[in-house]
């Protein structure tokens, strides 16, 4: 969203716009920070805002599918991360995928087996791919009428599982 807001500023001609919208947050959320990769322009904007939260006192909060040392960004960038906390987050454990499945069941209101909510923690470690697994579960069941049975999931989630 800030690369895509950036290069609209850019083409409206908008920058201050766009300036004072970020630079004037209380918290900044961005995901996927390596998408700034070969993005000079881009990545230039991010360090000046940075700074300017930074210096404003303001909460930055940056998310990546990969480790600092491997981000293709510019250096000046990286060494501004480092200011900050590193959190390396791992795909949960078992019991977590499990307590997932059993929330996101009652949330949506799937009543499944413990047998069956085990099976697919156990086959699947991606919380999207849990929640995805549930639900296309769910839609088929409910417009087949079919019971929800280990063998039917198995048959459902063959190309989400790889034994």
């Amino acid at each position: 969203k800030f690369t895509y807001d950036f290069i609209e500023a850019i083409k409206s001609n908008t920058i201050s716009k766009f300036t004072n919208k970020y630079r004037n947050v209380d918290c900044l959320l961005i995901d996927d920070i390596q998408f700034l990769a070969g993005k000079h322009s881009s990545q230039e904007e991010f360090y000046n805002l940075f700074n300017t939260l930074k210096d404003s006192d303001k909460q930055i909060v940056i998310a990546s599918d990969r480790p600092q040392n491997k981000l293709e960004i510019e250096e000046k960038l990286i060494s501004r991360f480092k200011w900050g906390n590193t959190v390396d987050i791992q795909q949960p454990d078992l019991e977590t995928r499990i307590a997932i499945l059993k929330q996101k069941a009652n949330d949506e209101n799937i009543a499944i087996s413990e047998d069956i909510i085990i099976y697919i923690a156990k086959k699947i470690n991606n919380i999207r791919e849990l929640e995805g697994s549930l639900l296309r579960l769910a839609a088929f069941f409910k417009f087949t009428d079919t019971p929800f049975t280990l063998d039917e999931v198995k048959k459902i989630l063959k190309d989400m599982i790889v034994d």
